[in-house]
């Protein structure tokens, strides 16, 4: 009878999170696995090299994250910054996710066997113990993944064929056990923790996708509490027979769903335009290589450093489960053509054509300017104090310009290496602006002298 109350009591439990999403009281087993929520991922393809940045967000416990991440190549594995996705977000702007796409990203399980199965390198990275791995059977891959703590579904492991048909390279990852209860557990969770960089040779640009496929069961171990929210029971779902209790009331999860979708962000830096099927295109354009340099820094040096312009294309989808059947190959697109929020070099030249413009016509209407007008007109008067006031009123016009071109430069001398380059053109057009008027009003100020000159050896 106490068995019977128990497992009602567990049903309860498990249906009152669906229907008043309260606090619910069902505990995840030990086994239960990462799920990712969102994954980003920075690509650069130059010369036959591809660069591979990643960097997830996933829900679930820390102690059983496992990156597997399949490469065409031996990858070198080193550390990134989580810096690089914030600029170039800022840089392309937000994107807004439809919902009604879906997407996703590479998985986070891990499992495998021996003598089928070479160990490349081992090497920690921050706060990841990572080993590159080498295989010729799925099976024992998957075995060696598990056995060595890099938790995988057994079942899964013919995901692995087609990459071990193709001689491909596994990078496994985790977290290392001293991080567990650290603060790099919260920043992996919030997407945050240090990205991985996988450097590897590939003619084609490639996103490992296919790995992302495996699902886990939705396994749960149910337990009933009593009205003191103490455990009096867990119950082996599958099984229906009792578990042995040995847990604390405190350490209670709340029923936990996992996501039907993932949200895939690719950052694409090449020699072209990029699309893939499927995806969205919020941003495409030239970037030079001083704004690609500065947009992160990795232990004091730029993450990357191109010696020419490359192109960006942002791509991003959400993207079920059931369909990361295959791996992404970015192609090129139809045209270069500008998406987003983008400055073109025309959009450039209309710009700095308008600051000239504004400070021309700034001059001329403002009260310095129409003193200069005033005075250049008063020197045609022949009294002799009308013309004192005249250079009286152009000097105070060409100080005021002076002045203000001086505050303009050395404030630019200051703020240039925080300056965007549109906004660093814009203040050297309007520095050159007040420079030619300058040049204009002293050179008016010498011919007007001239002929007052003239003048005066003519009357004499």
């Amino acid at each position: 009878m106490r068995k019977i109350i128990g497992f009602c009591l567990a049903l309860v439990v498990l249906v009152i999170p669906f229907l008043s999403k309260a606090d619910g009281m069902v505990l995840p087993p030990p086994d239960y696995y990462v799920q990712e929520t969102a994954q980003e991922a920075v690509i650069v393809h130059k010369d036959g090299q591809e660069d591979l940045t990643v960097s997830i967000q996933f829900e679930g416990d820390v102690d059983e994250f496992a990156w597997i991440i399949p490469t065409p190549s031996k990858p070198e594995v080193s550390k990134s910054t989580d810096e690089l996705f914030t600029s170039l977000e800022d840089f392309t702007g937000y994107t807004s996710y439809d919902y009604d796409d879906y997407a996703a990203p590479m998985a986070a399980k891990s499992g495998v066997a021996e003598e089928s199965v070479t160990v490349v390198e081992r090497k920690k990275v921050d706060v990841y113990d990572t080993v590159v791995l080498k295989a010729t059977n799925a099976d024992d891959l998957a075995k060696w993944l598990n056995d060595n703590k890099f938790v995988y579904p057994k079942d899964e492991a013919f995901v692995f064929e087609d990459y071990i048909d193709k001689s491909w390279y596994f990078v496994a990852a985790k977290i290392n056990a001293k991080y567990l209860n650290t603060s790099a557990s919260s920043r992996l969770k919030s997407g945050h923790a240090t990205p991985l960089k996988l450097s590897f040779a590939t003619d084609k640009i490639v996103f490992p996708l296919r790995i992302s496929s495996i699902q886990q069961e939705k396994k749960l171990n149910v337990t009933a509490l009593d009205e003191k929210g103490e455990a009096v029971e867990a119950i082996d779902e599958d099984t229906g027979e009792e578990l042995d209790l040995d847990i604390e009331a405190s350490s209670f999860y709340d029923y936990y769903t996992p996501p039907e979708s993932v949200s895939i962000t690719l950052y694409i830096f090449s020699d072209h335009k990029k699309t893939i099927p499927g995806f969205s295109t919020s941003y495409a354009s030239y970037v030079d290589p001083v704004e690609i340099k500065d947009f992160a820094m990795v232990e004091g040096e730029s993450w990357f450093e191109p010696q020419d312009r490359m192109y960006l294309t942002k791509l991003y989808r959400y993207m079920a489960v059931s369909e990361m059947t295959d791996d992404l190959y970015p192609r090129d697109a139809k045209d270069n053509k500008a998406v987003g929020n983008v400055t073109t070099q025309g959009s450039i030249f209309l710009e700095i054509a308008l600051i000239i413009m504004a400070v021309i016509f700034g001059f001329i209407f403002s009260p310095f300017g129409i003193l200069f007008i005033v005075g250049s007109f008063m020197h045609f008067g022949k009294k002799k104090g009308t013309q004192v006031t005249a250079w009286i009123f152009q000097w105070i016009g060409v100080a005021a310009l002076l002045v203000t071109e001086v505050i303009v430069a050395i404030y630019y001398g200051l703020e240039a290496a925080d300056l965007t380059k549109t906004s660093g053109y814009n203040f050297i057009a309007a520095i050159a602006s007040m420079g030619f008027l300058l040049l204009v009003c002293l050179l008016v100020m010498v011919i007007q002298a001239i002929v007052l000159r003239k003048r005066k050896a003519k009357v004499e």
